[in-house]
């Protein structure tokens, strides 16, 4: 049932509880208890009384595998099915009990027996906080037609090649599956991977055949087939590329001089696209620069992202219903096994998390001290919460006072 559905149901009571964003790292530098605020000038408490206001923290996004399950993005994919739609919900009566857990990425709530005084629907929901609304299935959906006739242009070389041939036919084939769920949700908030597989283990394994038909090593009636292959794959890095462009360019704050190089980058890889490769254009035959347009692809998708402020990074939301909680008997857990985690740029290290809890409606936050922290499960537990939302962020990272830079 889908989460629509399940939500339009009569609930005799209806509360939201976690608002969940993920940051980091290696979470909490890997100490068992929870890290205490500085009390100093740096501490978002003095820089920000009132709370600290959303645009302020570095949130961090959910893995693009868990952005596309909580999507729900199913139906108009329908050769992908969802594996766990990111939400659960039950009737939870006196006796208490536990909704959440394998559905919604170990994120669950649970009450004690006698901790509710009547029958409540309880339900645990991973969305996706957007500073700037951003999503555009069209754009997506694009992006995958291309994708899915380049994979399946190199199904059908495989069957039409042999031995060794077939076999490195076949891993481009399985290269280009695994990056296929890049291109489905966030397209911009993709990484270097997607591009390094395009440009090594497709396109450059079609320059590889496209050397053997130079070498009379394998026949020329591949040519084309190969060459459009290796074009896909530079068509779908542009298409990244220009996802997180566009993105930029819609984000407040963004800025404009990483825009301006982003937009120059894809100029150099439009270039090397109608460049010819001397080296393999022969006998009529024609191949261009598409491993070199691809890394232009990529970098240009590099200053796009640079040029967004922190903040516009879609936060990893937990909503736990209902909305005022019992004052006894209640334990949220968190899991942090499911973000994309940044590493410090100098030792390579995951930066540390902060958890931080909405004073409102989500629109200012407090760091949260009174939590138990397990990193053998990598969950964060919350006994007897006062708070419904909570937010994870880069600790160290709010404010103009007290950001690390």
């Amino acid at each position: 049932m889908r989460r629509s559905a399940l939500l339009t149901r009569s609930f005799s009571i209806f509360l939201r509880t976690s608002l969940f964003i993920l940051s980091a790292a290696v979470f909490f530098n890997g100490c068992e208890s929870s890290p205490t605020m500085a009390e100093d000038q740096s501490d978002p408490y003095y820089n920000f009384p009132n709370g600290i206001p959303t645009e302020e923290i570095t949130w961090i996004s959910w893995e693009p595998e868990i952005i596309y399950e909580i999507k729900n993005i199913g139906a108009d994919y329908g050769d992908i099915q969802l594996k766990r739609s990111g939400f659960a919900s039950d009737l939870v009566d006196e006796a208490g009990g536990s909704v959440g857990g394998y559905d919604t990425y170990d994120n669950s709530i649970y009450f004690s027996p006698g901790s509710l005084s009547e029958d409540t629907w309880v339900s645990v929901e991973l969305s996706c906080q957007e500073i700037t609304p951003f999503y555009n299935l069209e754009q997506s959906a694009e992006m995958l037609g291309v994708v899915d006739q380049t994979e399946e242009d190199l199904d059908t070389l495989v069957g039409e090649l042999t031995g060794e041939d077939a076999e490195d036919a076949a891993l481009a084939a399985a290269a280009l599956d695994e990056a296929r769920i890049y291109f489905m949700v966030y397209a911009f908030m993709t990484d270097n991977n997607v591009f390094n597989i395009m440009k090594n283990e497709v396109a450059g394994k079609m320059r590889d055949f496209a050397q053997k038909i130079k070498n009379d090593d394998l026949d020329q009636t591949h040519h084309n087939e190969v060459q459009g292959i290796a074009a896909g794959s530079a068509q779908s890095a542009r298409m990244l590329a220009q996802t997180a462009i566009d993105y930029a360019q819609l984000a407040p704050g963004a800025q404009q001089n990483k825009i301006s190089q982003a937009v120059s980058r894809m100029e150099n890889g439009d270039e090397y696209l109608s460049t010819l490769d001397n080296g393999l254009t022969h006998d009529g035959l024609e191949w261009y620069k598409y491993k070199q347009a691809i890394n232009k692809y990529k970098d240009a998708w590099k200053k796009a992202r640079q040029a967004l402020p922190d903040s516009n990074v879609p936060g990893a939301l937990v909503e736990f219903d209902p909305g005022t909680l019992p004052d006894t008997g209640v334990t949220i857990t968190l899991s942090y096994s499911n973000l994309t985690v940044p590493a410090d740029d100098d030792s390579d290290e995951e930066l540390p998390l902060e958890l931080y809890f909405t004073i409102d409606e989500g629109d200012n936050w407090l760091p949260l001290e009174d939590k138990i922290v397990d990193p053998e499960t990598e969950t964060v537990i919350i006994d007897e919460p006062s708070s419904t939302r909570y937010a994870w962020g880069l600790k160290g990272s709010t404010g103009d006072d007290s950001q690390e830079n």
